[in-house]
């Protein structure tokens, strides 16, 4: 199934609707329980690191983190190393760069250069295939659900809006 126009929705999506989505995939997927950390919007910044959503994944005494970069641009070489340096810092286990653009050849290239820790990348092919297998975006008959992507934009605005008179209250 031809993946365009779903692509082009999610690189249209503002990033909290961005995250909603990918944390939703990544709930649906298995990677345990995923909290967004403060970052709505691209002017903020991440209090965590650098990241934007964590994964949790307990497998019996086992806990298992993961940090997740969400980009709204192409996943460059800047992108890795920051990904490597927030793993670092947290402590957590892997990370994973998910972008509804492409990889930059260089990006790509430079991949197999990281030692030391488990990095994952999700391009824009990959997020709309990933997003059709769990129904998220996509109505029954496979075409893209702009209501539900229109919805999740009203939405944000309501929370991003409620959280800025609380925080300033």
């Amino acid at each position: 199934m031809n993946n365009q126009q779903l692509k082009g929705a999610l690189q249209s999506a503002s990033l909290h609707p961005l995250l909603l989505m990918v944390s939703r995939v990544l709930a649906r997927s298995g990677y345990g329980e995923v909290r967004l950390m403060d970052r709505l919007s691209p002017r903020e910044k991440s209090r965590e690191g650098g990241h934007e959503l964590l994964c949790e994944l307990v497998h019996g005494i086992d806990v298992h983190r993961i940090v997740v970069k969400v980009l709204r641009d192409s996943i460059r070489i800047r992108n890795l190393d920051e990904l490597v340096g927030t793993i670092n810092r947290t402590g957590a286990d892997s990370g994973i760069v998910i972008s509804p653009h492409h990889v930059t050849r260089d990006a790509k290239r430079l991949l197999e250069v990281y030692s030391g820790v488990d990095i994952g990348v999700v391009d824009g092919e990959q997020l709309a295939t990933w997003l059709r297998l769990h129904d998220i975006g996509t109505l029954p008959s496979g075409d893209v659900d702009y209501a539900f992507f229109g919805h999740l934009e009203d939405l944000s605005l309501q929370v991003r809006h409620f959280l800025n008179e609380v925080r300033y209250e």
